[in-house]
């Protein structure tokens, strides 16, 4: 089961852009972006998936395997990496959320059926259903941020 941290396990598109947001997050006066996920497989999706379902627990998501865009590489979750306030900072995410979507990225704060502050993605417009099919983001894929940079 694979449930990864690791910027390396993302598609090359998100290693950049994940890179490029503590970037920027630091000009922004947040040198303390954590990541909390960003590759996980549909074996591990499936598990907790069956959490408050199957198994004993609290539902923590309404994702099968499959239906999670981290099981395509192409999400992460972030965190502040400070104690005590790893996800009680609003503007922190605030932040991240606008920076991220200035890049060309979509971020689960502004998600009007499930708001997720710790959820970044970029699919290059591809649908969840689109990636189930086999659709996949190019390796060469550049987000908005690259395309403009100076």
């Amino acid at each position: 089961m694979i449930n990864s941290r690791k910027l390396e396990d993302l598609h090359p598109t998100l290693f950049r852009g994940a890179n490029e947001l503590v970037k920027r997050m630091a000009q922004e006066g947040y040198g303390n972006v954590g990541f909390s996920l960003t590759y996980r497989c549909n074996y591990y999706q499936n598990y907790l998936y069956s959490q408050g379902r199957i198994l004993s627990g609290q539902i923590i998501t309404n994702a099968q395997g499959g239906e999670s865009i981290h099981n395509y590489r192409l999400a992460f979750d972030i965190f502040k990496d400070v104690p005590d306030q790893t996800c009680s900072d609003v503007k922190f995410f605030d932040t991240a959320g606008r920076v991220w979507v200035e890049m060309g990225g979509v971020w689960g704060g502004s998600n009007v059926e499930r708001v997720d502050k710790t959820h970044f993605e970029y699919t290059a417009r591809l649908t969840i259903w689109q990636l189930k099919l086999g659709l996949t983001v190019p390796q060469n894929d550049k987000m908005l941020w690259e395309l403009f940079r100076t």
